[in-house]
């Protein structure tokens, strides 16, 4: 528990919260605030705003009777969980998540998910798997890129023209990067000197300078560039084109594309094996896992798979690609070595990124639709559940990236 004095409170928010008499009863239901910040809730009929504590403890935090035009103000003074419901209608329920108000320090392996209806990234411990801290980012942030050094990161604003830098010590934005519209993934070379966005919007990669910070070129590519993955020697992007239905191959040193390789309908995800030779393609309306060689530059198959399979990162340690299914609510393991999908790990609703933690063993997966973030053990594919901040549903993961490298 996290405790401030009243003289640290001067820069506190307020936040209204509305009571409903229908679905989701509370607008916003999930609300993620900081310590020393209020909240008011107003009240249209007859309903109670009563803290949970008072079902289990007996001590709720917070917990009155309103009438029609009444409401409840309560100034949170210690950081936590504060879920909450009426206590006439129990299936109306709300959370209030206060953030300690301090910068959680930097941990090698932690875990950056991309809340996508929050506006902002939340960062797991990866030693306690417990959610210590966000950033409030630009509408609907969508994929996250770490410079090699960790010192910063990356993130696109999908619904905005922005990409944006953020000092990862001190989980502060620096500055906002206007790239185009639409931004989907981002991606840095291993010397940081140079990052690509994929812009859905207008159908090219931009090329940003990584020491200015500014736009040096585009890359013209096809309809919808979406995920994107480099070769290990960086001579070639593979890029799934969604409103294309392939796979674009760029060539990054002379800056244009010099293939087109058919996927399936809506392409979203691209990622490439260790050795370079084969790309793997998530596509969205066809339910199937392209698996691309990039030696002859043709499709050697589709893996079906149902549902709506997005991202495919390749596990280098264990071989395996980790497909999140967004349809399905499972992750697809396929075996890179004989391109067949040797098992469905269970994670939560709408599993859309993936990305490993720094030694392999352990993959990480968003969950668009339910607040949580899925673990899996790549030994024995067993999985834990790791609750994002937010009420129910609120959070929408979207990409998740682990962060490698400590910054010094």
């Amino acid at each position: 528990v996290c405790l401030i004095s009243l003289s640290e409170m001067s820069w506190a928010a307020k936040h209204t919260v509305e009571t409903l008499d229908y679905q989701p009863w509370y607008e916003p239901a999930g609300l993620t605030i900081d310590v020393g910040d209020t909240v008011t809730w107003n009240n249209p009929t007859f309903h109670t705003v009563t803290h949970i504590a008072l079902l289990t403890t007996g001590k709720p935090v917070f917990h009155k009777m309103l009438g029609p035009g009444d409401s409840l103000t309560h100034t949170f003074n210690e950081a936590g969980d504060f879920d909450y419901l009426c206590a006439l209608h129990p299936w109306m329920k709300g959370k209030v998540l206060v953030r300690p108000g301090r910068v959680a320090p930097v941990k090698k392996g932690e875990i950056w998910v991309a809340a996508q209806f929050q506006n902002e990234i939340q960062i797991i411990d990866p030693e306690t798997d417990k959610v210590v801290d966000a950033i409030h980012v630009g509408n609907n942030p969508h994929n996250i890129w770490f410079t090699p050094d960790g010192q910063y990161a990356y993130v696109t604003s999908w619904h905005e023209d922005e990409l944006w830098k953020i000092d990862v010590k001190s989980r502060t934005v620096l500055k906002k990067i206007e790239v185009g519209p639409a931004p989907a993934h981002v991606y840095g070379t291993p010397q940081g000197d140079k990052v690509y966005t994929t812009v859905m919007g207008s159908n090219y990669i931009t090329v940003i300078d990584g020491k200015t910070d500014m736009v040096v070129g585009k890359i013209e590519t096809g309809a919808g560039p979406h995920g994107m993955w480099p070769t290990p020697d960086w001579k070639y992007f593979v890029v799934a084109e969604s409103h294309a239905a392939d796979a674009a191959v760029v060539d990054i040193a002379q800056g244009k594309t010099i293939a087109h390789i058919p996927t399936g309908v809506v392409p979203l995800g691209a990622s490439v094996t260790p050795d370079g030779k084969k790309a793997y393609i998530g596509n969205g309306i066809s339910g199937t896992i392209s698996v691309l060689d990039l030696t002859t530059m043709k499709k050697i198959k589709d893996l079906k798979v149902g549902g709506m399979p997005v991202q495919t990162p390749v596990n280098p340690k264990y071989k395996y690609a980790v497909v999140p299914n967004k349809g399905l609510g499972v992750a697809h393991i396929v075996n890179t070595t004989r391109d067949v999908v040797i098992r469905d790990v269970p994670t939560g609703k709408g599993a859309h990124g993936a990305d490993f933690s720094p030694d392999g063993r352990y993959a990480y997966v968003s969950n668009t639709f339910d607040n949580t973030t899925t673990k899996i053990d790549m030994e024995t594919f067993k999985t834990t559940q790791i609750a994002l901040w937010g009420g129910p549903n609120t959070s929408g993961g979207q990409g998740v990236t682990v962060l490698k490298v400590t910054p010094k």
